[in-house]
């Protein structure tokens, strides 16, 4: 089952099998998830039977997922990962950039992934990778993170490379990169 947010206050559920659309709800609160577990078991369906759910990194969910669908695991889903990420490294870059001239307009090299930049753009930031930066850094943790997504073929080999990745962000002295292993 995932839980996505549209531009609105909308949740819609579907099942990751089938794709198909299970429910809407309003909402963006504990309550959005009771009243699915409600219209749920009104069709037919069991709470506890719900195994998995991807969701973003929303804590009001999480209370009412483990409220109301007790046996589900809380998945977070791949693209808020990123984008935690993502902006971890563009507060790097722009907290440096105060210090740092070279990283003045730079936020589009370390944000795209490398084949997608021109190769002025290539060459200006392997430059900028070379330098002794937090943000050089930082692009190189999500990368890593990248990695584990791309090339991880188990749960048990991705769960061991997450926590990898977790000891490295904690242990690498940049405070917006530790908010993300968090």
């Amino acid at each position: 089952m995932a839980l996505t947010r549209p531009a609105r206050k909308e949740r819609i559920t579907a099942d990751l099998e089938t794709g198909s659309v299970i429910n809407v709800q309003d909402g963006k609160d504990s309550s959005t998830v009771d009243k699915f577990a409600l219209d749920f078991a009104a069709h037919g369906g069991l709470s506890e039977a719900v195994t998995a759910v991807t969701s973003d990194m929303s804590l009001a969910f999480d209370r009412g997922i483990k409220i109301s669908l007790p046996n589900a695991e809380v998945i977070i889903d791949k693209f808020h990962v990123v984008k935690n990420c993502n902006d971890a490294l563009d507060q790097v870059r722009r907290r440096e950039s105060k210090t740092e001239g070279v990283l003045k307009k730079s936020r589009y090299l370390w944000l795209k992934n490398f084949q997608n930049l021109n190769k002025v753009q290539q060459i200006k930031q392997m430059a900028l990778s070379q330098l002794n930066l937090q943000t050089g850094r930082a692009y190189r943790m999500r990368l890593s993170l990248q990695n584990i997504y791309q090339n991880c073929e188990t749960r048990e080999d991705a769960d061991f490379k997450l926590k990898e990745f977790c000891s490295w962000l904690m242990h690498a002295r940049i405070p917006e990169m530790k908010r993300v292993a968090k």
